[in-house]
């Protein structure tokens, strides 16, 4: 692990070799990630990303940066280059929602879009149950979250989205956790229309078009 101290131009000045020797520091164990616990600081959002997809040591740390993230500063949620409705399953089982999963293993290789030897592996099964375990004890509103920042597959989102919805377009459909969050639990869909051109300058009406009819989540 390179020292987030040491400047780019600090390379610049002196051979690459001896400044890499320099900056270098041990990482051998979870602790040896304080320098970079200390330079993150109070940050709202931390980016970690690795210089090749699928490597088992980059996910390996990865994870145990995690881990001390949502443990020694709170962090709420996990939001990875995945998905977003085979990840919100995963989100479903971190959290201990009814009928999530048994497993992480089950819920990762219950579906094969992520791409799959990216995410659904050995490593992200072991994250995913660490903060299963980290969420048990916890309230639903402290609990982590794991989400997919990405819609690769939009046709099968779409019939993610038509599976959980149904077939009749004004029936409100909840999740069994819902009735946690929600003030009203509304057996109709309230549909809206939105509008899709900018407004000239001074004009204060909108210009709506129909919306597509769709469900409450």
């Amino acid at each position: 692990m390179i020292s987030p101290t040491v400047h780019k131009s600090d390379f610049r000045a002196r051979g690459l070799a001896r400044s890499l020797g320099d900056a270098a520091l041990p990482l051998a164990n979870p602790d040896d990630l304080d320098p970079l616990i200390d330079a993150i600081g109070e940050a709202r959002y931390v980016l970690l990303g690795e210089a090749s997809h699928g490597t088992s040591e980059f996910y390996t740390w990865r994870t145990e940066l995690s881990k001390r993230l949502i443990v020694e500063k709170q962090f709420s949620f996990i939001g990875v280059e995945g998905d977003w409705p085979d990840c919100y399953r995963v989100n479903r089982f971190v959290k201990g929602y009814q009928n999530s999963g048994a497993s992480a293993a089950e819920v990762l290789h219950a579906f094969d879009r992520w791409p799959t030897w990216m995410w659904a592996n050995r490593e992200i099964v072991a994250l995913a149950e660490w903060v299963h375990e980290h969420n048990r004890a916890l309230p639903d509103e402290q609990k982590t979250g794991f989400y997919g920042l990405d819609v690769y597959s939009l046709w099968e989102s779409m019939a993610a989205v038509r599976a959980f919805a149904g077939e009749n377009p004004e029936r409100s459909v909840y999740y069994p956790e819902d009735e946690q969050y929600l003030l009203e639990m509304e057996p109709l869909v309230r549909h809206y229309e939105v509008a899709d051109q900018i407004m000239p300058s001074g004009d204060s009406s909108p210009h709506p078009t129909p919306a597509p009819r769709g469900k409450k989540m």
